[in-house]
């Protein structure tokens, strides 16, 4: 195990190029196929981060840094076996390949108790139609509250009336009240200069 992995960047076994005797159709048919593929891979992960730092509100947002490095290792599977061409490092090569087996059946594994909680998460239509729903119920509130502050106005405008009215009324009992004692008064001293007189 030792030798294997101080050979682990050796190129002592022969290059993948010589199955295919060299022939230059076949060689560069990996070589295209195999970059973009790789292309492919490399650029997945790196819009799958744009996002992850773009959403501060992603639920699960350490799977989607998962996904892009099993992207990126699938990626570099893909530039290994273009490697691999013109270099025996098989050690190397199946060692990226553990490494990849490894964090995708992680990244399987992580996913499957994922599913239902994603499913659970409202989708934007039924965000949509709660928003809605919550828009219209605060329109309503605010027209009861309308309603409410109408008819409290109504009520201070016809207490603060009453009021006047019973000031008014008030003030002419006060001088009816007023008036009568002067009567009264003015009638007990006409009586007393009657008596006098007699």
């Amino acid at each position: 195990m030792i030798e294997f992995f101080q050979k682990l960047f050796v190129s002592d076994l022969m290059p993948h190029g010589h199955c295919y005797f060299w022939s230059p159709t076949i060689v560069w048919l990996q070589v295209i196929s195999n970059s973009l593929i790789a292309i492919a891979y490399y650029s997945i992960p790196l819009t799958l981060l744009y996002f992850v730092r773009q959403r501060k509100d992603l639920v699960f947002p350490w799977m989607f840094v998962l996904f892009g490095t099993f992207i990126v290792l699938c990626g570099t599977t893909h530039i290994l076996q273009i490697w691999t061409l013109w270099h025996g490092t098989y050690r190397m090569e199946g060692m990226v390949n553990l490494l990849t087996g490894i964090v995708s059946v992680i990244t399987a594994v992580l996913l499957v108790p994922l599913v239902p909680k994603a499913l659970a998460l409202p989708s934007p239509a039924q965000l949509e139609e709660r928003n809605r729903e919550l828009n219209e119920h605060i329109a309503e509130r605010k027209r009861a509250e309308e309603a409410l502050q109408l008819a409290h106005d109504e009520m201070e405008a016809r207490v603060l009336q009453r009021t006047a009215e019973l000031q008014v009324l008030n003030e002419r009992l006060q001088k009816e009240i007023k008036e009568r004692i002067r009567s009264e008064e003015a009638q007990q001293r006409l009586e007393k200069q009657v008596q006098h007189a007699h």
